[in-house]
């Protein structure tokens, strides 16, 4: 504390203008003189005595010492912020601080605490329905996932945060999120689904008219996983239009990854003079960087040329250079972990004895204020106790109400399945028996909507929030029941198969109109579609163009045209289901049959 502040007793009106003077510098990036006034403040017993000043004291510094890249004092700070933020239940205060303190551990290399701070601030931010929060958080966390290599869960993380951030329109985080669900299947070998959230990411990045430099890092992933796919022509357009763009704004770190493409390209075609051009140029950017990971990728390549060359004397050369590298980059990361977590610890034990001094000044001025409160509290506990006992017995009588709504609800539901489908059963039986065939017709329709709405119910028994069921998952337990009740009456050989690009969170009453739709259209095929058709195959999909859900049902028969019986009561079903639910239905001949419902989800 300064020898004004020492020799004055506390006036608000002083450290208001300390405050306001700290944050002028916080905000004009004079972060060495904001910490120097914003410790001033913290010291002051009679300042830091309101929660709110506190927190928001200690938040700046931990901001301050953040910008100047001092993250271990920074999370001293963040931590303390938090603190009070949790006093005062201010949310999306402790949001905030939480996400802080992540940003730090994370900057640290210490990657579980980092995960444990992102986890408490995605429960707040769920807690109060914060979704571009939520995306924020999964993102960072998907990111941290990733760096201590567990693939799956990062890969999981990153789903979940392009989902929320398409759904409240934030298309900037979309195509960010799809980088990463590239990066994900990248790691994971999977290049044809890299490939896919690249070419996703860049065309919406696009219309987002993103600055020329994101376009090219995107263009140069393409062409990356292209290579990876032995397409090597298209590797050579993305790789190259990426190259030119780099090279235009002087990005070495884009031209060294480039060059490295460029030349496993050249190895891949047979061009080795090409390729050691470009291995030379890699090996110049490379060094300008200093980032050990390109260089490790440079060795592996020139390795790979040297043995393609025949030269293995060399080749084992390199070797040896490259395990040496990566012996290098291994201890660099061991000692650098050591000593993050020995500083780490060191900061905690400081931290500690700061609390302490802190805490002890704190509790002296608050146990002047404790003492009046102290009849206060005890009367309102008594009073709490009742009422609380109150409570535990209506609480106790609604939980075994709602049990028994509960059980009566999948009794309920498993009756009505039941029912439909023994009505199912009796609809086949008198199909059967019925000489006209306009009434069989009829019949078929019935037991298909039927036999719709019974996937349905059971596939929703175990399900309690009816307003958000898979897609999906239905899509395939309905195909499955198809297959089944048709294989048992003499369509055996029929081929089924349904492919979930993407899945979608639908209500039931949308399922149900759509389940209808594609039990009539299976329906259709399996009686018209395939007279002499050798191998008759049916095909289900669901996957997303847009803003707009895309249903894909088609077979590979006659088609419409050559069977007009199938243009008729059936079609013209699905047509008035699909305009029910404010569906677009499309119907093309090609090959067979194909319908497309595009669906607003």
């Amino acid at each position: 504390m300064s020898t004004f502040f020492c020799a004055l007793a506390y006036n608000k009106p002083d450290v208001d203008s300390l405050y306001i003077t700290a944050d002028a510098l916080l905000n004009d990036g004079n972060y060495q003189g904001a910490i120097s006034l914003f410790k001033e403040l913290a010291a002051n017993e009679q300042w830091v005595e309101e929660l709110e000043n506190r927190r928001k004291t200690y938040n700046n510094l931990g901001y301050a010492y953040y910008k100047i890249q001092r993250f271990d004092s920074s999370a001293i700070y963040y931590e303390k912020s938090n603190q009070a933020a949790l006093i005062l239940r201010d949310t999306a205060r402790i949001i905030i601080s939480y996400n802080s303190l992540a940003m730090d551990y994370r900057n640290l290399g210490l990657y579980s605490l980092s995960l444990e701070k992102s986890q408490m601030a995605l429960q707040y931010a769920q807690m109060i329905d914060d979704k571009k929060k939520v995306a924020q958080i999964e993102n960072t966390m998907a990111i941290m996932y990733a760096s201590l290599g567990e693939v799956d869960k990062s890969f999981s993380h990153h789903l979940t945060s392009v989902s929320v951030s398409r759904e409240i329109g934030d298309s900037v985080f979309v195509a960010y999120g799809y980088n990463n669900l590239a990066i994900c299947f990248y790691k994971l070998g999977q290049y044809d689904s890299s490939l896919l959230y690249n070419k996703k990411a860049l065309e919406l990045k696009k219309i987002l008219n993103s600055d020329s430099l994101t376009l090219a890092s995107t263009m140069l992933n393409i062409g990356l996983d292209y290579l990876k796919l032995d397409s090597l022509q298209m590797a050579k357009d993305y790789v190259l239009r990426s190259h030119a763009i780099h090279k235009t704004l002087n990005d070495i770190n884009g031209l060294a990854i480039g060059f490295n493409g460029l030349a496993e390209l050249a190895i891949r075609k047979g061009d080795l003079t090409m390729a050691h051009a470009f291995l030379d140029s890699a090996y110049t950017m490379v060094n300008q960087l200093g980032f050990k990971n390109l260089l490790v990728t440079y060795y592996k390549l020139r390795i790979e040329l040297l043995e393609k060359e025949g030269r293995f004397e060399e080749a084992l050369t390199e070797v040896k250079l490259l395990g040496n590298l990566q012996e290098s980059v291994f201890r660099e990361e061991s000692l650098k972990t050591q000593q993050v977590e020995s500083a780490y610890l060191i900061r905690q034990k400081d931290l500690e004895a700061q609390n302490l001094t802190q805490e002890a000044a704190l509790a002296r001025a608050e146990s002047r204020k404790n003492e009046q409160l102290m009849l206060f509290l005890l009367a309102g506990l008594i009073a709490a106790i009742v009422v609380a006992f109150f409570f535990f017995r209506l609480n106790r009588k609604l939980a075994e109400s709602y049990k028994l709504i509960q059980l009566q609800k999948l009794d309920l539901k498993h009756a009505t399945y039941n029912t439909l489908t023994r009505i199912q059963s009796m609809l086949r039986i008198t199909s059967r028996s019925m000489p006209d065939r306009a009434s069989k017709e009829k019949l078929h329709q019935i037991e298909s909507a039927i036999l719709s709405a019974a996937s349905l119910q059971q596939f929703t028994y175990d399900i309690e929030n009816e307003e958000a069921v898979s897609f999906g998952e239905f899509l395939e337990q309905l195909v499955s029941r198809l297959k089944d009740a048709f294989s048992s009456s003499g369509h055996s050989d029929i081929s089924y198969s349904v492919e979930i690009y993407e899945d979608a969170i639908l209500p039931v009453k949308t399922l149900l109109n759509c389940g209808m739709m594609v039990g009539e259209i299976v329906t259709n095929a399996v009686k018209y579609a395939f007279e002499e058709v050798e191998e008759p195959k049916i095909r289900v999909s669901l996957t997303r163009s847009g803003s707009h859900l895309l249903l894909q049902v088609g077979d590979n028969g006659v088609g419409i045209d050559a069977k007009k019986s199938r243009e008729g009561v059936g079609t013209d079903l699905v047509r008035k289901l699909a305009k029910y639910i404010k569906a677009q239905l499309t119907v093309k001949n090609e090959g067979g049959t194909l319908y497309t419902i595009r669906l607003n989800a």
